[in-house]
């Protein structure tokens, strides 16, 4: 697309010459033929400024050809905003511009190139920029893809994030309730507990009461 643009550049600057050049062509072949015949309403052959009106509209509908492959390309591989916009944009003035050319060609003899080549002129400046707009685009699409080459960490351009992995159902992956969160010690991590005395040989664990203590 880079280089389909830059030759649409190139293709929009001599579009504008031709018709700017077709425009007063026309009208001084308008002149030429009415100061030639003083009675042109009754002349039935072609004047020269119907022949150069048909001419100019010819080489517009070849460069609208031109145009309607450039601006549906660009809306196909050029992916972002500006460059869509502008494309859609050129695809609506082309086709306006191609009704009113067979129009214009259709009645070739009460409308001369001269009269309606202000819009064609128009049309190549708008064109024109159009171009070199899109250059730019392509430009920078495409180092955002070689960026995006280099770096395959990332998403493709314009596209979401990857979602994240499925989560567990809650209580799976974590021990059962209930259950020691932790694995069993082989040892406990307390020493175990020993009675408060040592229980004595042939006596009771605790002393006699004394004598006369229920009286």
């Amino acid at each position: 697309m880079r280089v389909l643009y830059i030759v649409g550049i190139v293709f929009a600057f001599f579009f504008l010459i031709i018709m700017a050049a077709g425009t007063v062509g026309t009208a001084e072949e308008k002149r030429r033929y009415r100061s030639d015949y003083e009675y042109y309403d009754y002349d039935y052959t072609t004047p020269q400024y119907v022949e150069s009106t048909y001419i100019a509209t010819g080489i517009s509908f070849v460069y609208f050809v031109f145009a309607y492959v450039l601006y549906i390309l660009s809306l196909i591989f050029v992916k972002t905003t500006a460059a869509r916009i502008f494309a859609i944009i050129g695809l609506a003035l082309t086709l306006i511009m191609t009704v009113w050319g067979i129009i214009v060609a259709g009645n070739a003899r009460s409308i001369s190139f001269d009269e309606v080549g202000g819009a064609w002129i128009l049309y190549a400046l708008i064109t024109l920029a159009i171009s070199i707009i899109g250059t730019v685009q392509s430009f920078r699409y495409h180092n955002q893809q070689r960026a995006q080459r280099q770096q395959p960490g990332w998403p493709p351009y314009n596209q979401p994030y990857p979602p994240y992995p499925p989560q567990q159902p809650y209580g799976q992956g974590y021990p059962p309730y209930n259950q020691p969160p932790y694995p069993p010690q082989q040892q406990p991590p307390y020493p175990p507990q020993q009675p408060p005395y040592p229980p004595q040989q042939g006596q009771p664990p605790y002393p006699p009461p004394p004598p006369g203590w229920n009286r």
